[in-house]
């Protein structure tokens, strides 16, 4: 929950959000090794992991996020328990700062960038529209090409590194993991098995949507994440 500055769960506390940049971080180099080389290596826990509105809307009360439905969301990859389905998005404005760093620096890195956004919007009396989130450029090496932030209602004035950006529009492959970070190369490879089966191609950089404090909830199984794949036309 937002506390009355606005801020979301990850960013009230500068302890609980390393916390979470860090355990985020841990996974990132597996995760993004998976997504291009399409491999399935656990399943995650059983269940249903979304619920989408076939030709409207989804929202979210609890974080104000509104996408478009393209089609029915009836395609699913049953070795991985993941519900995987196309939506058709409209261009969300972000206020992001996006560097290259060092792997070893990633937790940190995106630690002070969640933070460092979060205040700027505060000094312009501003608030996120959504989530925080990650978008990344490259393949995870000696360093990444990292771009973290929040949504929000309108672009924003650029200030030092922090910068207005936008997470595009057009379709994309997207999924909901429910569980822990570490566990979600098995949402990058549901989505590579869908694009496989439907004759889809990337189309752009995919971005994961942070919803779950890990401070405020423990338990790993009920952490969410949305990971998004832009898909070319």
């Amino acid at each position: 929950m937002h506390d009355s500055a606005g801020r979301p769960p990850a960013c009230q506390a500068e302890s609980a959000l390393h916390r979470f940049c860090e355990l985020v971080a841990h996974a990132t180099p597996a995760l993004l090794a998976l997504a291009v080389e399409g491999r399935a290596v656990r399943p995650v826990r059983r269940g249903p992991v979304a619920q989408y509105t076939a030709g409207g809307g989804e929202h979210h009360p609890e974080d104000g996020q509104k996408t478009l439905v393209a089609m029915e969301v009836d395609m699913t990859v049953p070795a991985l328990n993941h519900l995987v389905g196309e939506r058709t998005l409209v261009p969300q404005p972000t206020a992001t700062i996006r560097e290259t760093i060092a792997m070893a620096d990633v937790g940190p890195w995106m630690a002070t960038a969640f933070g460092e956004v979060m205040a700027y919007l505060g000094e312009i009396r501003s608030a996120p529209a959504g989530p925080p989130f990650a978008r990344y450029f490259s393949m995870p090496g000696e360093t990444i090409d990292v771009e973290s932030g929040f949504p929000v209602i309108a672009p924003v004035a650029p200030r030092g590194r922090i910068v207005a950006s936008e997470l595009p529009g057009g379709p994309a492959a997207v999924t909901t993991h429910m569980g822990s970070y570490e566990t979600l190369d098995t949402a990058y490879a549901a989505i590579q098995e869908w694009m496989a089966e439907h004759g889809r191609q990337p189309g752009g950089p995919f971005w994961e949507v942070y919803f779950t404090d890990p401070n405020e909830v423990p338990d790993p199984a009920q952490w969410r994440t949305e990971v998004y794949q832009p898909l070319a036309p």
